[in-house]
């Protein structure tokens, strides 16, 4: 089989070729875990059910038509399985499960035994027995595999939920709901559900059935995502019950099927008719395996990370237990109603603005996969990747401030429309939010925890560090503003070594306009190119522009309109740093007034969604 997955992979362009690349890569050494090679040869009869998996499972074919299936491993377990019905054809009279090819030569064929009773014994990993019975369920396929498919693509995954239900008034049902896929846009079409059922007496019948997932769980592990809850109707039986299984647990990751499916024993209340009914089920979805898209598939993650921030940052403004562990308020500041709602609107709603508006989500994304290399289990680590995504979100508040920028994804920027103070505040606190997270997953040594936490403030520090470096090179290893010669017909060029702190970002203007000064509410804003704004909403900033200009006329005849220029607006001192001694002293104005249609050169500097 890790012969037929590699050499599957080849021809399969349908996966994102990187994804491709970095499995054929992997592969090459040998299987990925939780796969292992046998260390003996799988043995089959040609003419009974007699199967021997190396010497890890076995499951023979009894003279007296049950089954015996044994397995060993860490655990051991040794079962009798005797049929109480006979096999039936699953999803109609052929058993047949249509294929992803128009063609239907993938096509699969299904048979299962309903009811078989169960008897045996468990052997636990530290050698204690137990012994163990009920009733089990027996299917058998046959037909194509996942990897039989050369896929183009496009081509779509063939995926599907299941149950197999036994009530304990002796039916049983078999319930498939099965779907299309595409693995680049997860978008789904129907491929068909249907229902098989069998009657006490053995009777078999084949159903319209609606199937209504009610509930969902995505495995941090392979963002899949699996119903682990789902309404049963079976309106031709007067049936309806619901399937609930574990919250999170069942997921099998393998590349047998591309990368993992689900299973989960499950129970099963409702009724039939007038009647209640109850009973035991069995769930199992595949989902579709294919990665069309990489930065599609990391995107997942988002969601997960999303759930883990509510617990602080909740979209309802009176929950005051998120506004409470976010704000430090909680068991000690009793907050009206009214309080809290003020308190959310500085505070929360800032960064959920931003929150809610995603990115790539890769940092999630990464966070999850390094704790899958080490060998952990991610699920009990969730809340880590709103660790990384808050941190990430928070800084991107502070440097849109910084950089004066408008617009972030798509949308106003959290200055914007919140302002900058309240924004300053907002992005900030999201730094301290790291303890109520971290106190969210499982505790190591105190030692240890005392290492992460000074790990994090380190780092933080070194993220402040970094920033400021890049804000400070921006203005000495580029040369910024860049050095124009001023037209002689416009204007004479300032004195050698003059220095103005102008913005040349913009197209020419009116008169009326030009005179507007810049955004005053940014230490940096000298370095971008948006519309001005008053200076009145901050008294402690002046709107310089030196150098020469053309002489005022006094007179009352309409002077010719003086050349478009764009003055700065900067906090004192400068934000502008002195440059080395040993650049060269430029030649005309820093700032030069653009002349003619042309516009202003611009200046960007963006950190990455």
């Amino acid at each position: 089989m890790h012969r037929a997955v590699r050499e599957a992979l080849r021809g399969d362009t349908a996966q994102d070729p990187r994804v491709r690349e970095a499995l054929a890569e992997a592969l090459a050494e040998g299987p990925l875990l939780p796969d292992r090679l046998l260390a003996e040869p799988l043995v089959e009869s040609a003419d009974t059910l007699d199967m021997s998996f190396g010497d890890v499972a076995a499951l023979l074919r009894e003279e007296d038509s049950g089954f015996r299936l044994a397995f060993q491993d860490r655990e051991r377990f040794e079962l009798l399985l005797t049929p109480v019905k006979g096999a039936v054809p699953q999803f109609d009279a052929q058993g047949r499960y249509p294929g992803r090819l128009p063609t239907d030569a993938d096509a699969m064929t299904s048979y299962f035994v309903p009811r078989l009773h169960v008897h045996g014994t468990l052997r636990r990993a530290d050698g204690t027995p137990q012994r163990v019975e009920g009733y089990a369920w027996f299917e058998q396929d046959w037909g194509s595999t996942y990897y039989d498919v050369e896929r183009i693509p496009g081509t779509p995954d063939h995926t599907w939920e299941w149950a197999g239900i036994q009530l304990g008034s002796g039916w049983e049902i078999g319930c498939i709901h099965a779907r299309n896929t595409d693995p680049a846009t997860g978008a789904t079409t129907p491929a068909f559900t249907r229902a098989t059922v069998v009657a006490p007496d053995g009777g078999v019948s084949y159903h319209d059935v609606d199937w209504q997932p009610v509930r969902h769980w995505t495995s941090l592990a392979t963002l899949n995502t699996y119903p682990t809850a789902v309404r049963v109707r079976v309106p031709g039986l007067g049936l309806d019950v619901e399937v609930i299984a574990p919250a999170t647990e069942g997921e099998v990751r393998t590349l047998i099927v591309g990368r993992a499916f689900w299973e989960s024993p499950a129970t099963v209340r409702g009724a039939m008719g007038t009647t209640p009914v109850v009973g035991t089920a069995f769930l199992q979805t595949l989902p579709t395996n294919t990665i069309g898209d990489i930065e599609h598939y990391m995107r997942r993650t988002h969601d997960i990370a999303r759930a883990e921030a509510a617990v602080l940052y909740s979209t309802d403004a009176t929950d005051q237990a998120a506004l409470g562990l976010l704000t430090g308020t909680s068991g000690g500041t009793d907050l009206d109603t009214a309080a809290r709602i003020r308190l959310h609107q500085a505070v929360a709603a800032p960064v959920l603005h931003l929150l809610d508006n995603p990115g790539r989500s890769w940092r999630p994304y990464v966070a999850a996969a390094v704790l899958c290399l080490l060998g952990a289990d991610p699920e009990r680590y969730r809340p880590l990747t709103a660790v990384t995504e808050l941190l990430h979100v928070s800084a991107l508040v502070i440097d849109d401030i910084q950089d004066n920028s408008p617009t972030r994804r798509g949308r106003p920027s959290v200055h914007e429309i919140f302002g900058t103070a309240p924004a300053i505040t907002a992005g900030t606190l999201g730094y301290y939010t790291f303890d109520a997270l971290i106190q969210r997953v499982p505790q190591a040594d105190a030692a240890t925890m005392l290492r992460i936490y000074r790990l994090y403030l380190r780092d933080l520090r070194a993220a402040h560090a970094g920033q400021a470096l890049d804000l400070a090179g921006h203005h000495t290893a580029l040369p910024w503003p860049p050095v124009t010669p001023a037209p002689s017909s416009t204007r004479s060029a300032p004195p050698t070594g003059s220095r103005r702190a102008c913005s040349s970002a913009a197209p020419p203007r009116s008169p009326r306009s030009s005179a507007a000064p810049t955004r005053p509410n940014s230490t940096r804003s000298a370095r971008t190119s948006r519309p001005s704004e008053s200076p009145t909403r901050s008294p402690t900033t002046s709107s310089t522009c030196t150098g020469s200009a053309p002489p005022t006329n006094t007179s009352r005849a309409s002077p010719p309109p003086p050349p478009p220029k764009t003055c700065a607006t900067a906090r004192s001192p400068t934000p502008w740093p002195t440059p080395p001694a040993s650049s060269t002293p430029p030649t005309a104005s820093a700032c030069a007034t653009p002349s003619g249609n042309a516009p202003a050169p611009v200046r960007s500097r963006r950190r990455t969604c």
